[in-house]
């Protein structure tokens, strides 16, 4: 019985790899951003009302975010942690 040498269907490099994106600024971002585009799931954990830095980066910042951000941030799954419980002075940790 001859093999078919025709491939089937292919999964991304990545794919089932997943992926604990704790990063703030630019470089972070596009990095995460690569290995999603090559299959891995990223979840993106951000600070409780500011979210990352590039967030409010130029150019063109439309309704609070930038277009950098929406590229980088894209196809990531988000997720908020409040990791302080109580007053910062105190040093007690949740």
């Amino acid at each position: 019985m001859p093999i078919d040498p025709s491939p089937g269907p292919s999964l991304p490099p990545l794919s089932g790899v997943r992926i604990l994106d704790l990063s703030r600024l630019l470089p972070g971002g596009a990095c995460t951003r690569l290995l999603g585009d090559l299959g891995a799931e990223i979840l993106k954990v951000e600070r409780p009302e500011v979210g990352d830095d590039v967030r409010y980066e130029s150019p063109s910042v439309v309704d609070g975010v930038s277009a950098l951000h929406q590229y980088l941030d894209g196809g990531k799954r988000g997720l908020l942690m409040y990791l302080w419980v109580g007053h910062a002075a105190s040093g007690r940790v949740g």
